[in-house]
């Protein structure tokens, strides 16, 4: 999973990644690896503002808009899917062994 926002984002996007990270990990055994990509120098013409991409999928993200717990499930889904355990209109097929869900790159947040 790879999450997209530029350092003036709020971290909605990155919040609900590692939240359906941590849902994976719990509820269906999944490790999730969560990358950010920070662009610095604003969005390329592929990407205009935050998102959340897993596999060929791209989720964007409109902090302004957004209900977590909905960008939340929406994450979960496409994860499950693009594993291969699940389609939209059925339950997870399989359980695979948990390790972790561990950020590449993790974020460094002022405590």
């Amino acid at each position: 999973m790879v999450v997209r926002q530029s350092p003036w984002d709020d971290d909605v996007a990155l919040k609900a990644a590692w939240e359906a990270a941590k849902r994976l990990k719990d509820e269906y055994s999944l490790r999730v690896l969560v990358e950010v990509v920070n662009e610095s120098l604003g969005y390329s013409p592929f990407h205009d503002g935050p998102s959340v991409s897993v596999g060929p999928h791209e989720i964007p993200v409109d902090p302004a808009m957004v209900n977590v717990e909905e960008l939340i499930d929406r994450i979960v889904q496409t994860v499950l899917e693009v594993a291969g355990l699940m389609t939209s209109e059925e339950e997870p097929k399989v359980r695979v062994n948990f390790i972790d869900a561990i950020p590449l790159n993790p974020p460094l947040i002022a405590a």
